[in-house]
Order: structure tokens, then sequence, then C-alpha cells
């Protein structure tokens, strides 16, 4: 089973304006680092609360403090 889960992995892809900023394996990183950046990303725990829809579609739409709209875009790859 751990073999299964290693090969499978999650990448959050972040994209403004249909332009992708930056790729992450981690979604409490990419939350992390935007914070970093600007203070007005999102938290991790806003993120994991969403509706879990929206997280199979594969497709998030977060709206920052400063009134920027972000899609995280999740993929699975091997």
């Amino acid at each position: 089973m751990f073999a299964i889960m290693v090969q499978i992995r999650r990448v959050y892809i972040l994209i403004l304006d249909d332009k992708i900023i930056d790729v992450w394996t981690n979604l409490k990183k990419l939350c992390a680092d935007m914070r970093e950046d600007d203070g007005v990303f999102p938290s991790y725990w806003t993120l994991a609360r969403l509706s879990k829809e929206a997280k199979e579609l594969g497709l998030l739409k977060v709206e920052a403090k400063d009134g920027k709209v972000y899609t995280i875009e999740i993929r699975f790859v091997r």
C-alpha cells in the first residue's frame, strides 16, 4: 500500500491571471510561502476546510484579502 501511495503524488500548481506562479508538492508549504511573500494569501487551514467536491475536481478558486483570485490546480503525478 505504501508503495502505491509513494508512486502517486499530488502536485499543487498556483495560477494567477492564467500564469503559473509556482508548483508545490505540499499545500501547507504553498500557503506558507505565499503568506510570507504578501501576507494576504489564505491560511492552510482555510484551504483545508474547502469543500471536498472542489478538491476532488482538482481545482480550487481562492480569493486573497487584496482581491486577487488565485486558482490552485491539483494534479496527481507518478
